[in-house]
């Protein structure tokens, strides 16, 4: 396994302000684009399904077009003044670590009394997975040694009132589940590994909350041998998709949202006050086309928490246009920040879409199109993606550390 290193102490790569090229995205270009090209573009026009809003969408309009072509090759792109405002008026890029392994797919996990961010490589790429750490003081960047018990293939996860919990995808030997780790000692303990005795299929991300004194913990769990050819090597799936919330004061581990709602749960989240509940469904219309959906779509699904943390009131908080919705984290603001395909997009609480984050142009060519997933961070937005993982330094304080991840 390669190591990253310290790109930005070798090569001093932070970018701000640069000329605009063709075809390639600077790191402080920004684009206004009207939200109503989101709802009425000029006719004629199409727009092709696997390419994206602004670099499939083809109109006879030339100053339309001009306009999409420009935001497609911008690095933030503004649908609304409040992104101005957490831009700040200089935001900055800075390509802090490179690899030939694609080592920052997920996690994003922001210890913030260590100013650590967590991640993990892909699974996507790899039968079995690994975690490294991000140290932000000086960008650094290693892959740690763990002791305590066993755990393979860590994905999603989430930090929490000291530890740093991981859902694991585990393989033919080594159940899946969630683990926890000191992020000082990097001793490993688990928590959840099988319900009644049955494997679950894929453990893909995890969410801590605290409502009415009491802390859960949910998580999300599917089998898509389609997408992760890794989970068809477990053989047999035992467990239907659903969303688990899992309680430690009563030891009770139960299914809370089933695949009858939500069909491939994938990220989870809950807001600052413990009373809104965010998962992403993963299913891929992109992949297997809007008409083939026998139900679900990649879209994000609101709840509220009852006072014992059970989702209730289920509403559609916002759908991605093509690709699925992978990581999914909340700001102190209840803004919501999710990865898709070629963007992290903002939106606000009640579903608004502010801006986004170009991404296409931040990956070299990989085994992997996406940026699966982040981190917030204090005032900067932690990008990871693949083999690369850039630092966005933004204009206002996004999350003070704490429980928000």
């Amino acid at each position: 396994m390669a190591r990253l290193f310290n790109l930005s102490a070798l090569l001093g790569v932070i970018v701000a302000l640069a000329p605009s090229s063709e075809g390639v995205a600077t790191a402080n270009k920004q684009v206004e684009v009207p939200r109503e090209l989101t709802y009425n573009l000029p006719q004629t026009f199409h727009s092709d399904l696997a390419q994206g809003f602004l670099g499939g969408t083809v109109t006879t309009s030339k100053k339309t077009q001009r306009l999409l072509k420009e935001a497609y090759n911008a690095n933030f792109v503004i649908y609304d003044d409040e992104f101005k405002d957490i831009l700040g008026k200089n935001p900055t890029l800075e390509l802090v670590a490179q690899d030939d392994e694609v080592v920052a797919y997920e996690g994003g996990l922001w210890v913030a009394d260590r100013d650590e961010v967590w991640m993990t490589s892909s699974v996507v790429v790899y039968n079995r997975t690994w975690i490294s750490i991000l140290k932000l003081t000086d960008n650094t960047i290693h892959t740690p040694s763990f002791h305590g018990d066993d755990f393979v293939t860590p994905n999603g996860g989430y930090y929490f009132n000291g530890t740093a919990y991981f859902g694991t995808v585990g393989n033919v030997t080594s159940p899946a589940g969630v683990v926890g780790i000191n992020p000082r000692t990097k001793e490993v303990t688990t928590v959840v590994n099988s319900y009644f005795g049955l494997n679950f299929n894929f453990i893909d991300d995890v969410a801590w909350t605290r409502r009415c004194g009491k802390n859960y913990m949910f998580f999300t769990d599917y089998g898509t041998p389609a997408v992760f050819p890794g989970v068809a090597n477990k053989g047999k799936l035992q467990i239907a998709n659903a969303v688990w919330r899992f309680d430690p004061q009563d030891a009770t581990l139960m299914p809370v949202i089933l695949r009858s709602e939500v069909a491939a749960p994938n990220g989870v989240r809950v807001n600052a006050d413990g009373t809104k509940l965010f998962v992403g469904d993963y299913s891929l219309t992109s992949v297997i086309g809007a008409a083939n959906e026998t139900f679900g779509g990649p879209s994000v699904i609101e709840y509220d928490l009852d006072e014992d943390a059970r989702p209730v009131n289920k509403r559609p908080f916002f759908m991605a246009r093509d690709a699925a919705v992978d990581g999914i984290h909340l700001d102190d603001f209840g803004r919501v920040w999710t990865a898709e395909d070629d963007a992290i997009s903002v939106r606000d609480k009640k579903g608004k879409l502010l801006g986004s984050i170009n991404t296409w142009n931040l990956r070299e060519n990989s085994t992997v199109p996406v940026v699966a997933n982040f981190a917030l961070a204090g005032d900067r937005l932690v990008v990871l993606a693949s083999t690369r993982i850039w630092v966005v330094k933004l204009g206002q304080q996004l999350v003070s550390g704490g429980d928000l991840s």
